[in-house]
């Protein structure tokens, strides 16, 4: 199998699937307000005093009082503590709030959609939330678009594990009994991905970082059917996170000939036509601030390689992120076909960018995410789209002391989106 094959998906709910706003001021005020008085009115009922007990077992008091449980449940809400009772009983709340029609579950207007496209596909679709499963199922289950838990296979909480520790990770691929590599992990807080992944994942083939602020993100309208130039085709998430190669016909932009995430099959199909693809191994974490010396520090030996064996002269940092006051002026001039007497050559540190090569009668559009090396040889008609939201941190070498010189083409692909 690919290690680039998607058979599961498995998503977080909070900053994920669902507003955090919902969660904060919707949800915990709720089960703050009512939690007390449910308690003492439930406390005899089996499912209620079977988690007053695991309260007691947490506190290590097996003697607490009701009032003393309350107490420390409140107060494990007021310091938003993961605690395992905590969550059942702020379900139970839920519950009711949920059946009383007091609030439906809250979702981004691009999950729905997502959701049932994957399915369609033939992806299973799983949650793993430090809300618990009943809690999850509730908020699926009376979601703003209606009842959606037929379209889970399965859901997990902070019973199989904490959502940092790679155990957790490990227990729900067993659970799956799928490779890993094959597993989605979608959750928009990193240490909840890249460190328990090191010991399960592969990293940043198996995790995505979800950015809700972001349109050229994983789980935003990037899931949507996105025009590219001329040549318009749905990118589903596992595309949009992962090298990607599609080639089409000149005459025929929504037919892909080709249609890839396998990195040696992309390799081969750009070396056929002198196109230059690297993947390159990750040297650690690089922090949001680094600065461009530590960037090209930490690849120093590849920088090395490049320049000697193609002779470049001088390598950059080019860093884009979507608060960029000319992001848009910058999009439209890379959009137009254009041309270089020199080679163009990027390494992404982080992020993506699409590029688009107009080579004979075919375009082959390549998606590169962290660690893609391209290089684009002279004189290769070309554009490149880095999405209305860029983000991404890349290399760029030079065979010339002027930088970035294009010389524009009189071609129409080119297309406003």
């Amino acid at each position: 199998m690919s290690q680039s094959t998607v058979r599961a998906i498995v998503t977080d709910i909070e900053g994920t699937t669902t507003d955090i706003n919902f969660v904060h001021k919707v949800l915990f005020p709720y089960a703050y307000a009512k939690l007390p008085d449910f308690l003492r009115e439930n406390a005899e009922a089996p499912a209620v005093a079977e988690q007053i007990d695991a309260v007691r077992n947490v506190i290590q008091d097996g003697y607490a009082t009701l009032e003393a449980v309350i107490a420390t449940l409140l107060h494990w809400l007021d310091t938003d503590q993961k605690v395992t009772p905590l969550k059942a009983l702020q379900g139970m709340v839920w519950a009711d709030g949920y059946q009383r029609g007091d609030f439906t579950g809250h979702l981004y207007a691009d999950v729905v959609p997502a959701l049932r496209q994957w399915q369609a596909e033939g992806v299973a679709l799983y949650v793993y939330s430090s809300g618990s499963v009943q809690a999850q199922k509730l908020l699926f289950g009376y979601s703003d678009e209606g009842d959606l838990t037929p379209l889970f296979s399965g859901y997990f909480d902070t019973h199989i594990g904490h959502k940092r520790e790679a155990v957790a990770y490990q227990r729900i691929v067993e659970a799956l009994d799928l490779p890993a590599e094959s597993i989605l992990f979608l959750s928009d807080v990193v240490e909840e991905l890249v460190q328990p992944s090191r010991r399960v994942c592969k990293p940043y083939n198996s995790c995505a970082k979800v950015l809700r602020q972001a349109l050229y993100t994983p789980v935003s309208k990037a899931l949507l059917t996105l025009p590219f130039n001329g040549y318009v085709h749905p990118l589903p998430l596992r595309s949009v996170f992962m090298s990607q190669l599609k080639v089409f016909a000149d005459q025929h932009p929504n037919d892909a000939l080709l249609d890839t995430t396998d990195g040696e099959q992309i390799t081969a199909e750009l070396n056929r036509v002198g196109i230059l693809f690297e993947r390159w191994a990750a040297p650690g974490e690089i922090a949001d601030d680094a600065t461009q010396e530590e960037i090209l520090a930490l690849y120093q030996e590849d920088i090395v390689r490049v320049k000697a064996k193609g002779g470049y002269q001088t390598v950059d940092v080019l860093h884009m992120v979507p608060t960029h006051p000319d992001k848009e002026a910058m999009r439209q001039k890379f959009l137009n076909e254009h041309r270089h007497h020199e080679d163009e050559v990027r390494f992404f540190v982080k992020g993506q960018g699409l590029f688009c090569l107009h080579i004979d009668d075919k375009v082959y559009q390549v998606l590169c995410t962290r660690n893609d090396l391209i290089s684009v040889p002279a004189n290769t008609p070309h554009w490149f789209d880095m999405g209305p939201e860029p983000e991404f941190t890349a290399l760029r070498f030079f065979d010339n002391v002027e930088g970035w010189v294009p010389h524009w083409t009189d071609s129409d692909n080119r297309r406003e989106v």
